[in-house]
């Protein structure tokens, strides 16, 4: 009996985890690896092995440096220097204290921008460096997404 709710939770954390790498705000993949952390130790490591739980946590941390480094790398891709890369960091520190999920997205990308004029570049080229910061944001989301539904289904596979 315990077994199966142990396996309910854990499956509705997954899904919760999963929905965490698209809704800003909610613990996408560190959620999803605390449920094969616990699940796997409560049950002796029988159906989710410590060493997948280890090459899972690998994983997550190596995700979250992209998660963090994708949006300056997309800058830098579409041409932003040094001012519109840091724009970008202050927007994003800016947009997520002072309005919470919605500055997460827009921040940074109004910083890219703002720190390319004051740099002096044309508009075009300021648009480009925050389209850029865009780009990376969607590129880090969609591997945060299919990391995430790995983990998901690797989970079901292993119990079923």
């Amino acid at each position: 009996m315990w077994e199966i709710i142990g396996i309910i939770f854990s499956i509705f954390i997954l899904i919760i985890g999963v929905l965490g790498t698209i809704i800003p705000g909610l613990p996408g993949l560190p959620l999803m690896w605390v449920v094969y952390a616990v699940y796997g130790s409560l049950t002796g490591w029988e159906d989710i092995t410590l060493k997948t739980t280890v090459i899972f946590l690998i994983v997550t941390v190596i995700a979250y440096i992209f998660d963090y480094t994708a949006g300056v790398m997309g800058a830098k891709k579409y041409g932003a220097s040094k001012a519109g890369i840091i724009g970008a960091i202050v927007g994003l520190i800016i947009g997520i204290v002072f309005f919470n999920i919605i500055g997460l997205i827009l921040g940074p990308i109004i910083g890219a921008i703002t720190g390319e004029l004051i740099k002096g570049k044309e508009t075009d080229q300021a648009i480009m460096a925050g389209w850029g910061t865009f780009i990376g944001f969607l590129a880090s989301t969609v591997v945060r997404f299919s990391i995430a539904v790995i983990y998901f289904v690797y989970f079901i596979i292993q119990l079923f």
